[in-house]
């Protein structure tokens, strides 16, 4: 696998260069492509891949009529691959692709950046199931907020309350942890809602052979290392139909 790693003002961007053969990119129109590139190498791009910038910011960097720029972003959120939200992109999956796992500095960049965004963008982001990665200590409610702390306590703490979920996030982090040799980002939000829904799936411990299968798959592979993928519908048939092959075409759709 090769990156082309772009300098944006002194900021480096990991770009896969198999992305010109990603199975979504190869459906896009020139328009869409430009645009698609365009949200992933702007100078406001971050390395979470969830930054602010404004309609005729995009418009005057890309030439692209703002109604037009609209309209694409529709068809990039109802593919799950980025939203756009009060002014601010959000782009599924993206610190997978910045090289977090060797550099503990991307990392930590991540969740700073993560730490600051908006409550309300936030809850945008696990309301519309967009696959992201999260580090381990981040929460759906705004840390700065004093008033919101109490909140905080609670809504953690009814968290905690389900059994199957901490068996299956701890086992999820010791088999993440036993093939990676790193501690998994996990969303402790949406998470948890997808893989108490799926408890009724599965007869005695049988789910640790799909978290154990999942990790070793290409699906994993290219759409995150992801507790609430891992645990998705989806994701479970396709395991009880016969195991987790390759993506179709390259494509990060789970």
């Amino acid at each position: 696998m090769v990156f082309l790693i772009i300098n944006i003002m002194s900021k480096n961007r990991y770009i896969d260069t198999k992305f010109w053969d990603d199975g979504y990119i190869v459906e896009l129109d020139p328009t869409e492509k430009l645009l698609f590139l365009y949200f992933l190498t702007n100078p406001l791009a971050n390395i979470a891949g969830i930054y602010e910038i404004s309609e005729k910011r995009i418009s005057f960097d890309t030439g692209i009529d703002e109604d037009m720029i609209l309209n694409i972003l529709d068809r990039f959120k109802n593919s799950k691959k980025i939203n756009y939200i009060d002014n601010w992109i959000i782009i599924a999956n993206f610190p997978k692709h910045q090289n977090y796992k060797e550099s503990p500095k991307i990392r930590k960049g991540i969740e700073l950046i993560l730490a600051e965004i908006p409550e309300e963008i936030r809850k945008g982001i696990d309301t519309l199931s967009i696959p992201y990665l999260y580090p381990s200590n981040y929460s759906n409610s705004n840390s700065n907020s004093n008033s919101n702390s109490n909140s905080n306590e609670k809504d953690e703490a009814k968290a905690s309350s389900s059994n199957f979920f901490l068996s299956a996030k701890d086992y999820f982090i010791a088999e993440f942890e036993k093939e990676f040799k790193e501690t998994p980002l996990v969303n402790f939000g949406k998470d948890k809602t997808v893989v108490d829904r799926s408890e009724k799936l599965f007869k005695n411990e049988d789910w640790k052979t799909l978290i154990t299968d999942y990790l070793k798959s290409d699906k994993a592979e290219d759409a995150g290392y992801s507790l609430a993928i891992c645990f998705s519908t989806h994701t479970i048939n396709t395991w009880k139909a016969g195991g987790l092959g390759k993506p179709v075409n390259g494509n990060f759709n789970n």
